[in-house]
């Protein structure tokens, strides 16, 4: 494009030079005056070729500077197209490292609950086996530890102590068995999630 402008320059040098190199001949006034009809035809003939040489240079410049426009409007729409895809690509990566982090963090979280779950379940195990015991120990006693404290006991406060003592031990295995489902509820929760 610059290459066709200095094309069109030095041809519009060359074509001013030759005007005036035309418009001065040098030589001897009465000379020129012998000479006039003979070199008066060809001077007239190349003002107008050097005219016509004008207007070419004029259009082939003319039709340089609009592609340089055109080039320039296209340059623009290009640069803004360039941008927007440099933001859409950069939108594009800043998502994509939001996502990593979600997911790492997720993995994380997972993995975490997966050694809590373990914990939970040794616990839960150690519950289920001392609740088992407590379980055996009460049906080897059968339904009427009740009533066989009351027989057998001797003195009526110690009775009552013993009685209240029941009272507190079957409260605590309902509260174990009940923490014992909460928990196993709890794990299928977490499970599921």
């Amino acid at each position: 494009m610059l290459a066709a402008l200095a094309v069109a320059a030095t041809i519009v040098a060359t074509l001013c030079a030759a005007l005036i190199l035309t418009a001065a001949l040098p030589g001897a006034p009465g000379a020129a005056l012998a000479a006039a009809p003979a070199v008066a035809a060809p001077a007239v003939a190349a003002p107008q070729k050097t005219q016509a040489q004008l207007r070419a240079l004029r259009e082939q410049i003319e039709r340089i500077t609009q592609q340089v426009s055109r080039d320039a409007v296209q340059r623009d729409r290009l640069s803004a197209q360039l941008r927007s895809a440099e933001l859409s690509v950069a939108q594009a990566q800043a998502e994509l490292d939001r996502i990593g982090r979600e997911y790492a963090e997720r993995s994380e979280r997972r993995g975490s609950l997966g050694a809590d779950r373990a914990v939970q379940q040794r616990a839960l195990e150690q519950q289920r086996l001392a609740l088992s015991g407590q379980v055996r120990a009460a049906y080897l006693l059968g339904r009427e530890e009740p009533l066989k404290l009351l027989l057998a006991a001797r003195d009526p406060l110690r009775s009552q102590r013993l009685f209240t003592y029941y009272g507190y031990f079957c409260r605590a295995r309902a509260r174990e068995i009940t923490d014992i489902r909460a928990e196993i509820i709890g794990q299928r929760d977490t499970s599921r999630r």
